[in-house]
């Protein structure tokens, strides 16, 4: 069973930032579930996926790929994150698109004409003394902040426009005068192109990391409220290809075992389903809105599957070796892109899959990197231009005898 990392790094930013004096928060720190906030680039993923461990420091510029006949061909364009750098793929063929080493988390707006990203920025800050030392009141200590800032730059990788900064002038606490940041993580675009589905503790920092909406304009952040439990709050947004759900990995526990579920809320009637099963995170939907694609977390590690988007449940398991996560449908339903974890190494790979009535079949599985360099904590994602996608399915209606899972409820997988 995975062991929770609860807690403190959800209720309270000080793990994210680096004390520079006397009760100093410690350095880096995942969050909750499988997409926690860390430093892009450092290779964690929430589930204890570390660092490229010694052997090769790899040349941020370079990727060692699989030779040509060895690689599936990439329909659309892949993003994918490695040392802090946004790349693309497409057909065989990679381009990176950012060389600063702090960028984590892409996404497309809906026409591709522009990518969203997280940008990590570090500013020496003093904080009220009260977020730390309770009663305190009469003293701003100084930390170093390492921080997200929600951006977005066209698709060649240049116009880099600041949407959304996390910092704001905290007055929550005292002495006046200090500083704070709110969490801005997972960052996913609906298909309007309108709003970001995100992962966020809200405007001032105050609670659990919970399903959240903002403008892609920018703008305050809007806490979704769909309840959670334990204080283990929501990870891993995705918006639906109609627009009318957000899938998300709602966290929980048995024990002292992390039990995560898929969550799906209905934004017409602000309800939320769980999906039948524990140990079910990062989904990411078929084009047709039917199925959902998910990392299936057991004791043996993580393998990705299929589920069905309205109950629940395995349609198929496409990995079993206990090292595939962070699965990404394609938008036309013909592969699917996923990390796997190899040694101490993640890279990317890209599966053929064929959909049938009862399941889905896959038909060639091949790496796409091969160098053991990629970001753990950003999962790839896709853009494909529209007549290549198909309609998605109208969002179903629950029959009268349907029984919704309700937040709280613990079943088996």
């Amino acid at each position: 069973m995975v062991l929770l990392a609860v807690a403190a790094v959800v209720t309270f930013n000080v793990l994210a930032i680096t004390g520079s004096g006397p009760g100093s928060a410690g350095g880096g720190a995942q969050g909750p579930g499988n997409g926690g906030p860390e430093r892009p680039g450092n290779g964690g993923n929430g589930g204890g996926l570390g660092p490229i461990a010694g052997g090769r420091t790899p040349n941020p510029s370079v990727v060692v790929v699989p030779p040509p006949e060895e690689q599936s061909e990439i329909r659309g364009t892949l993003l994918f994150t490695r040392t802090g750098n946004i790349w693309a793929a497409t057909g065989r063929g990679l381009t990176q698109l950012s060389n600063r080493g702090v960028d984590s988390a892409p996404d497309f707006a809906p026409d591709g004409s522009v990518i969203y990203f997280l940008e990590t920025r570090t500013k020496e800050a003093r904080v009220s003394c009260g977020r730390f030392e309770p009663g305190c009141q009469d003293r701003l200590s100084q930390y170093t902040f390492e921080y997200p800032v929600l951006m977005r730059m066209d698709a060649a990788g240049s116009d880099r426009t600041e949407v959304r900064d996390s910092l704001f002038s905290d007055t929550s606490f005292q002495p006046s005068g200090g500083e704070w940041f709110s969490w801005l993580l997972q960052p996913d675009i609906s298909p309007d192109g309108e709003s970001v589905a995100i992962s966020s503790d809200g405007e001032e920092a105050s609670g659990e990391l919970v399903l959240s909406l903002l403008s892609t304009e920018g703008g305050p952040i809007e806490t979704v409220d769909v309840g959670e439990s334990s204080g283990l709050g929501h990870s891993d947004p995705a918006w639906s290809p109609d627009g009318t759900r957000i899938a998300f990995t709602y966290n929980d526990r048995r024990g002292s075992a992390g039990a995560p579920r898929i969550g799906v809320y209905t934004i017409a009637d602000q309800s939320l389903r769980l999906l039948r099963g524990n140990g079910y995170a990062n989904p990411s939907w078929s084009p047709d809105g039917t199925r959902i694609a998910a990392e299936r977390t057991s004791d043996r590690g993580r393998d990705v599957v299929i589920v069905d988007a309205e109950r629940g449940g395995e349609v198929a398991r496409l990995t079993n070796d206990g090292r595939s996560f962070a699965p990404a449908y394609s938008p036309d339903g013909t592969q699917l892109a996923y990390l796997h974890l190899e040694g101490q190494g993640v890279d990317l790979r890209v599966m053929t899959i064929e959909s049938t009535a009862t399941g889905v079949d896959p038909l060639e599985d091949k790496a796409i990197t091969d160098d053991g360099s990629l970001d753990a904590s950003s999962p790839p994602t896709w853009w494909m231009p529209a007549d290549l996608i198909p309609q998605p399915t109208p969002t179903p209606v629950p029959s009268s005898g349907a029984s919704p899972s309700l937040p709280g409820e613990s079943e088996a997988p």
